[in-house]
């Protein structure tokens, strides 16, 4: 029997008995439904996934208090993003290894990616390889095409690592 059909059984009894509510409320998916306009429901979805992990108890908070920063649509801010007038917006910052500089490097990447390809829906079709042979094989040119937006953007040369691989990511100014 292949494993879908082994598998069809206990996941459709899963989604029955499921409390799916009250899941909701203990999973990063709770920061994608607060909003309407799909632009804000990928933006808000994007940054609780890179952000996501620990426990959503952890790492939530600070997921609300950056969105609450971006205030009614974080998509309109990302795009009016402009990191020398925002820069101070996310001081204090702290979530393990990131920073308020992570963010800065967030919002400059995403900025790109959505001036660039309209959406993120957009960005990731024109970036998959029909002919990759795993997941894997078919999200690297995505993360490569998104690093190398978070380079260009407005003049910074985006999040990158210590090359002693220790501390947090950090932003420099090209010169």
């Amino acid at each position: 029997m292949p494993v879908a059909n082994r598998l069809k059984q206990p996941l459709d009894r899963l989604c029955r008995e499921l409390d799916w509510t009250l899941r909701v409320g203990q999973d990063a998916i709770q920061f994608p439904l607060r909003y309407s306009d799909p632009a804000d429901i990928e933006l808000a979805g994007l940054f609780a996934s890179c952000m996501a992990y620990g426990r959503v108890d952890l790492f939530g908070p600070w997921v609300d208090w950056t969105l609450a920063r971006m205030g009614e649509s974080p998509a309109r801010f990302v795009l009016g993003f402009d990191v020398e007038k925002h820069r101070k917006l996310f001081s204090g910052f702290s979530y393990r290894f990131n920073r308020e500089r992570d963010l800065l490097a967030f919002c400059l990447a995403t900025q790109r990616l959505l001036v660039r390809h309209g959406s993120l829906k957009a960005f990731f079709p024109a970036t998959d390889s029909p002919t990759a042979s795993s997941t894997g094989s078919r999200c690297r040119p995505a993360a490569g095409r998104a690093s190398a937006s978070s380079s260009t953007c407005a003049g910074w040369s985006g999040a990158r690592r210590r090359t002693s691989g220790s501390g947090p990511r950090s932003l420099r100014r090209r010169s």
